[in-house]
């Protein structure tokens, strides 16, 4: 529900908690949501979870970023490169090209090793429903393709 005030750059992310308990019939129940979990130890396993969490997050945002910078220096290179022949472009284009590279994505030969806890849950460069990656109801999802 406040997915609209969240802001979409691929240097920013948003860490949250989500807090569950199990009753006696093994059911999950959903207690709360932290918008600003604490990070602090309190224990040696919560430390090294928080070490772990961090660590993928640093991953995460670094792959994200490099491979943003590969489309976008691509991008410059070519207009740089179209600057130099003096010939006439298309700034339009460019303009779109640009937004196109800048878009949060990664390029093939950028990854995330196995040993990374993260697991997608929304792309929203893939359209309707496929962008929540199976994780959602045809019901819960408001924009249907």
């Amino acid at each position: 529900m406040s997915k609209h005030a969240y802001w979409k750059h691929s240097s920013v992310y948003e860490m949250f908690g989500l807090d569950f308990i199990l009753d006696d019939n093994l059911q999950l129940w959903f207690i709360e949501a932290n918008g600003s979990p604490q990070l602090i130890s309190t224990n040696p396993r919560k430390d090294k979870l928080m070490r772990a969490t961090l660590t993928d997050l640093f991953e995460i945002e670094y792959a994200y970023l490099r491979s943003k910078l590969k489309r976008i220096f691509a991008v410059v290179h070519d207009y740089m490169k179209n600057l130099a022949s003096g010939e006439p472009f298309d700034l339009a284009a460019m303009k779109v090209e640009f937004a196109t590279a800048n878009k949060n994505f990664l390029e093939p030969d950028v990854s995330i090793s196995a040993n990374n806890s993260w697991h997608k849950i929304l792309d929203e460069n893939l359209p309707g429903k496929s962008a929540y990656m199976g994780y959602l109801e045809d019901e819960c999802i408001l924009d249907r393709e």
